[in-house]
């Protein structure tokens, strides 16, 4: 997406969350929908990086663990977005694995309570979101 692609009034955010544990529930990012503010999410690029060595999918719904003020969209077996993560070609210690899925890849889900996710048969794995506030 180029910049000419942008929405008006919309900014572009990064955030990042290391998931330690597999078919946890973790936050990782509140969305912006406090008033005045009334903001939502929409994610432009994903990138998982794998430590462990093993395939995983990982899951991401529409809810703010910290509140339950917005209405929540998704769980770990309903999740808006599934994103599977290869385990390596290679094994042995110190092996992991990156996947980057772009926006041509991804829904285009609104996310307007926060990122929750969740990673199956995978530890220490490392998530970085590109996101669109608009």
């Amino acid at each position: 997406m180029s910049f000419a692609d942008r929405i008006p009034f919309s900014y572009r955010v990064v955030k990042t969350k290391k998931i330690t544990s597999a078919g946890v529930d973790t936050l990782l990012t509140r969305a912006p929908w406090q008033a005045p503010i009334n903001k939502y999410y929409r994610i432009i690029k994903v990138v998982i990086t794998n430590y462990n060595g093993s395939a995983g999918t990982l899951s991401l719904w529409d809810q703010d663990l910290s509140s339950t003020t917005p209405a929540t969209r998704g769980s770990a077996g309903a999740a808006l977005v599934n994103l599977s993560c290869p385990g390596p070609a290679a094994s042995g210690a110190g092996i992991s694995n990156t996947v980057t899925f772009g926006s041509d890849a991804l829904p285009n889900e609104r996310f307007e309570a926060g990122i929750t996710a969740q990673m199956s048969n995978s530890l220490n794995t490392f998530v970085m979101l590109e996101l669109s506030v608009q």
